[in-house]
């Protein structure tokens, strides 16, 4: 019989795939990114907010004001605010792959927050295998060494030690409050945050998402199930290996783009994804280690 452990991160690690797919889907049908972003975050919301209302029906008030308010903005900002934005910003620049496949070694810096945040140990297997992660960004990014990483690449490549501290301070969280609430946090907050950046900058109209609404509603739903998932993953499992779960979420992403997009991947690209996939997973596997051991 499959453990519920492991079954939990396959769903995420598709549904996160297939994120990263429809989102360059809608960027090139010319959705804005800013309303694309809050719009996305938005139908997360409405998805995991009936679940968390009716699980608190029968809680009085005394515990719901007893829920670490701040702690969830936090990481709704960083994670469902800021990375969200950049994340489909990027994407104006960067294929879905890239986007998949950086976001993928965010366990980097969740090993980094982990150790800061929560005194997990860094071994030197961890050490070995960050740096093969990187190996893997550089072959990837840089076209086996031919070009500079493009200006999405960077984006991306800068919310990688941000959405390493939201999944660290994600595990403190939750040793508080259920996955589901650290979901609901995490999508009301991003909502607010968003809403109120695209009311200040010119980022766009949500008007402008018309054309691409079906894709938006995929997005926002696979987005709400990958992420539940993920922190419940996170509180059975542990943040290091959760994340390192997800590192295969790529594959998804790169058969979806070289099937629907005629994506095409040189062979030093394909081995730089092979190498963060390799990474991450040897890093997970440490990190099974560590809670077992």
């Amino acid at each position: 019989m499959t453990h519920p452990s492991s079954v939990a991160p396959l769903f995420a690690i598709i549904s996160l795939g297939a994120v990263h797919f429809v989102e360059k889907l809608a960027i090139q049908q010319g959705a804005p990114p800013g309303p694309f972003a809050l719009g996305q975050t938005a139908v997360s919301l409405l998805v995991v907010a009936p679940i968390w209302l009716a699980t608190r029906r029968h809680r009085n008030m005394e515990v719901l004001r007893r829920l670490p308010f701040g702690s969830l903005a936090i990481i709704g900002i960083v994670a469902s605010g800021i990375v969200v934005l950049l994340s489909i910003m990027a994407l104006s620049y960067t294929s879905a792959t890239h986007k998949g496949v950086i976001q993928a070694s965010y366990p980097l810096g969740t090993m980094f927050f982990a150790w800061v945040l929560l005194r997990e140990r860094i071994t030197p297997v961890g050490y070995a295998a960050a740096a093969v992660v990187v190996s893997g960004l550089v072959l990837m990014t840089s076209h086996g060494l031919g070009t500079a990483p493009n200006r999405g690449d960077w984006i991306l490549i800068a919310t990688v030690p941000l959405m390493g501290f939201s999944d660290a301070y994600a595990k403190k969280v939750l040793s508080h409050v259920s996955p589901l609430t650290v979901s609901f946090g995490r999508y009301f907050f991003g909502t607010a945050f968003l809403g109120l950046l695209l009311s200040v900058l010119d980022l766009g109209v949500l008007g402008d998402l018309l054309p691409v609404w079906h894709l938006l509603l995929a997005a926002g739903l696979m987005t709400a199930l990958a992420m539940e998932l993920f922190y419940w993953s996170i509180k059975s499992i542990g943040p290091s290996l959760a994340a390192g779960m997800l590192a295969a979420a790529p594959v998804v992403t790169a058969a979806l783009e070289w099937w629907w997009l005629d994506e095409s991947f040189l062979k030093s690209q394909l081995l730089g994804i092979a190498l963060v996939i390799l990474g991450v997973a040897a890093l997970s596997r440490q990190r099974a280690t560590d809670d077992t051991g």
